[in-house]
This record gives C-alpha cells, structure tokens and sequence, in this order.
C-alpha cells in the first residue's frame, strides 16, 4: 500500500469489514509494526506510539474511576514539566462543549459525551495527527449527526491533520476533504477522491442534500461495491467447511 497524508488534511479511509482499514491506523499510530516496509512521518520511520499522534477509538476507553476531568489529565500527568494538566483538561472540554460537566464520572455521561471526552483526551497531548477509527459508530443517528458538525468545528480551529477510518460513505463525504478508497482483502488503496467543497460550506449550508454531494455518493459507490461483494465472497469461503460440519458431513 502506498498513501501520502498532508500536513492539516482530513483524509477518510472507506472500505470493506476485514480489509485493514483498522491496521493501517494501528501502524500509523506505532501500535503494530509493519512485515515490510516504511511508514513515515516528516520522513521520520514510525517506530512506536508518540505524542505526536493521538488516537481515539470506536469504544469510548474512559476510566471508569475517574471523571470526565482526570480522563482528559492522565495523558498529561507522567509530563512533569506540564504546569496545570486540569487547565488544559478544561480547555480542551470546553472545545468539544462539556465545559460544566467536568466533575461527571462515565456512567453519567451519555454515548456522544463518552466520546467528546476521548476526542478532548487525545487533543490534551496538543498532537500533530488525530487518529480516529470509526468513532461514532456507537452512538445515535442524530448524535452522530451533531459530532460530525462538531468534528468539523474542531478540525478547523486546531488545524489538526485527520485519519479518519469509516464504514459510512455519507460521512466520509461531509468530513474528508479526501476519500480513500481500500480493496478487499489484501487491501490496497483502490481510488482516492477528492471531496471539492469547503468546511466553512459544509457548516453553512445541508451540504447532504445537494447534487453535488449526492454525485460524488455515486461515484465512491461505484467504487466500493465491488470491493464489498468481494468481502462477502472471501467470508462465505472462509464459513463453508463449518456449515458441511453442522450437517453432520465429511470435510
């Protein structure tokens, strides 16, 4: 796989369940390594997790024991030339809109404020990337609608470079500025589309609702679904011996 991400980009990764979508993030984030190759970062080589990378996954990964507050301090707490890590705890909570609710312990907080948390935790380390592997898909369809928007916001006043993994072609479109498109399994980037339409647009107007947005659907569509036909067959393969088991036949 060969994949270019530029400084302040929002790049979406769209593909088929089982294609590698998820591992690319974790070498990207220095959680696994590659079997061949480099990844790079300013033409540095990857060699494990650092603060210039933050990650925030598709379940919420908040300590239960602690609030909303010393959530978004324990990254910040081994820095010991760290001044105040609850200041930059609340600045950072207020970014993501739960300035009041820092004294709130998980099992307080909804689905949408569970992750509100984890985004301004991995924003507390001020990194240069945010990684983020599909982390909305657990809440609401109109929870999710509201973090888009708010994603958005957030991106564009810290400036942050995005990977952002999803299986959902609607909101690759409203947040990347680019799609890339991965095969099924091995994957491989298949197409990369560019999403020509600002964030300041995107915010102002019900960019879902135009041509335009509905054009480009269309042609990642094209794009993906032979990928995702692909996918099923390789399971269907893969599950084939243990329906002959269950009958009660012979391998």
């Amino acid at each position: 796989m060969n994949l270019d991400i530029y400084d302040g980009e929002f790049i979406a990764i769209l593909g088929p369940s089982g294609c590698g979508k998820s591992t690319l993030l974790d070498l990207i984030g220095g959680l696994s390594t590659p079997n061949g190759g480099e990844v790079k970062i300013d033409n540095n080589i990857i060699e494990g997790p650092g603060l210039d990378r933050g990650i925030v996954f598709q379940q919420y990964a908040l300590l239960p024991w602690r609030n909303a507050l010393k959530n978004v301090t324990f990254p910040l707490e081994e820095n010991k030339e760290e001044k105040d890590p609850e200041e930059i705890a609340k600045k950072y909570l207020s970014l993501v809109g739960l300035t009041g609710f820092e004294d709130r312990y998980p099992h307080e907080l909804s689905g949408g404020m569970k992750q509100r948390v984890a985004i301004a935790r991995a924003l507390a380390i001020e990194p240069e990337i945010l990684l983020m592997d599909e982390p909305f898909a657990a809440v609401d369809a109109q929870t999710r609608s509201i973090l888009q928007t708010d994603l958005i916001k957030i991106t564009e006043n810290t400036k942050k470079t995005v990977v952002f993994i999803t299986h959902s072609i609607d909101e690759a479109i409203f947040l990347a500025d680019r799609v890339a498109i991965m095969t099924a399994r091995p994957g491989v980037i298949k197409e990369i589309v560019n999403i020509p339409v600002t964030r300041e647009y995107r915010l102002n107007t019900d960019f879902k609702s135009t041509t335009e947005f509905v054009r480009i659907r269309h042609k990642i569509w094209e794009l993906l679904k032979e990928e995702v036909v692909k996918s099923q067959e390789i399971v269907e393969k893969q599950v084939e011996p243990e329906k002959i088991l269950e009958k009660g036949g012979g391998i």
